[in-house]
């Protein structure tokens, strides 16, 4: 499954993109691919692709990752994306 994932941005980009690139080894596990990057009005979108989305709910619920990412995000706003073709 193909996700737009949408987070309103509460503390600096630089220091939550250092935390999303530290967890790359578990993104691999439950995703082909994410691409991710600020946007207007202080938000951040990832594209993830070929997502596992139960080992995702596995990784994203627990207490470790909510205390590493809260103070950088409140809760993520996703979209299911149709037919997307990851960059190459």
């Amino acid at each position: 499954m193909d996700l737009a994932v949408v987070i309103e941005l509460l503390g600096d980009y630089d220091e939550w993109r250092k935390v999303f690139d530290e967890d790359l080894p578990a993104r691999q596990e439950f995703s082909e691919s994410m691409v991710a990057g600020p946007v207007d009005e202080g938000k951040v979108v990832i594209l993830a692709y070929g997502v596992d989305i139960e080992k995702m709910a596995a990784f994203m619920g627990t207490d470790e990752f909510a205390a590493r990412t809260s103070r950088f995000h409140g809760p993520p706003t996703i979209y299911q994306l149709n037919e997307m073709v990851p960059p190459a």
